[in-house]
């Protein structure tokens, strides 16, 4: 079996980390003084996802693995 995470579930998780990343923008609004440097927005939101699928759902690397 693929070691990749199921196409439904990484299409999901992506999606969800693009519209926490647009919220957090928005909510922002146009105050981004305290950011000198770039700063990838939606890696911090895939980042969060990604945690949060795992303490939900924490044995779905093993799942998807098929172990």
């Amino acid at each position: 079996m693929s070691n990749q995470i199921p196409e439904a579930v990484a299409v999901a998780m992506i999606n969800a980390a693009r519209d926490i990343t647009v919220a957090k923008i928005n909510a922002k609004g146009a105050k981004f003084d305290g950011y000198t440097g770039g700063f990838n927005w939606f890696s911090q939101s895939m980042s969060e996802v990604r945690r949060a699928v795992k303490e939900v759902i924490p044995d779905i690397e093993r799942e998807v693995k098929g172990e």
